[in-house]
């Protein structure tokens, strides 16, 4: 898998490149669209919710 993108690189990128972008609704639905390769991903707030828990249970 690529690098991460810094804001820097999306910046720097902004008018010369697109991006894939991808609403998610679930954390699973974020882990997957990250293993495909979407760039960017827009998470809901249940979505977040689980990964505070799983932070905050040690998973």
């Amino acid at each position: 898998m690529a690098a991460r993108l810094t804001v820097r690189d999306l910046l720097d990128l902004r008018g010369k490149r697109r991006f894939a972008m991808l609403r998610v609704a679930t954390l699973e639905e974020a882990e997957a669209a990250e293993r495909a390769g979407v760039e960017r991903h827009s998470v809901g707030v249940l979505a977040f919710r689980d990964w505070l828990d799983r932070v905050a249970a040690g998973r």
